[in-house]
């Protein structure tokens, strides 16, 4: 009985992954035939969009203006359920038989 295909190749994956990393980006460029410029161009720019987005400076379906009117709507109801959520506790200490 032999070892399952499956276990193999993921053993395998595993020992070249380990291999590559030890020897290094010069020798991924070598057998990938990409070059170094290439790679760091790639590298820079991908890094660049992960923290625009991190940041929110991507670009939204809705507007800034939009996004604005969005944020003032949401504090006028945070406000709004903040007072209701105040006047209910007032109205039932007053009032013990609605608790």
């Amino acid at each position: 009985m032999g070892i399952p295909f499956t276990v193999t190749m993921v053993f395998l994956f595993t020992i070249t992954l380990v291999f590559l990393l030890t020897i290094g980006m010069v020798f991924l460029f070598t057998i990938s035939s990409l070059h170094p410029t290439q790679y760091y161009k790639w590298s820079k720019a991908f890094l660049e969009a992960g923290k625009h987005r991190l940041n929110g400076d991507t670009i939204r379906e809705a507007g800034s203006d939009e996004v604005k009117g969005l944020r003032d709507e949401n504090e006028g109801l945070k406000m709004l359920v903040a007072e209701l959520t105040l006047e209910n506790r007032k109205l039932k200490k007053s009032s013990p038989d609605l608790e």
